[in-house]
């Protein structure tokens, strides 16, 4: 998942622990792998060297919370969540690897009792 002409590019460990699910006119929407999580989406704004919000336009800002609230509703309407997490959650990838790629996670979350509070991430 790239554009050479754009210089977007999706890090290839984020492609191997993902599938795509569609892309939105911002973002590629993708499914993690992760059998812990179902329901763990991950939106990947296509613009080259957007490592944080901040670095997307005004436009693109308002266009990136437009889309996790479409996720998000998808995710409510397919797993039926007692709780909707949406964060940019530090993981295992290198960001500074693919300067471009910021993933917003949308993660619908049954009750885990003690586990309820803690982060998905090592």
């Amino acid at each position: 998942m790239s554009d050479p002409s754009s210089g977007f590019y999706l890090w290839e460990e984020l492609a191997r622990s993902t599938v795509p699910v569609d892309s939105w006119d911002l973002c590629e929407v993708l499914l993690s792998k992760d059998a812990n999580y179902p329901g763990w989406l991950l939106l990947v704004p296509r613009r080259a060297n957007a490592t944080e919000i901040i670095h997307l336009s005004d436009e693109e800002q308002i266009q990136l919370i437009q889309e996790i609230s479409k996720a998000s509703k998808l995710l409510q309407k397919v797993f039926n969540p007692d709780k909707l997490n949406v964060a940019a959650i530090g993981c295992t990838v290198t960001h500074t690897c693919c300067p471009q790629v910021q993933d917003r996670h949308c993660l619908a979350r049954a009750n885990m009792g003690s586990l309820s509070c803690q982060g998905v991430s090592k």
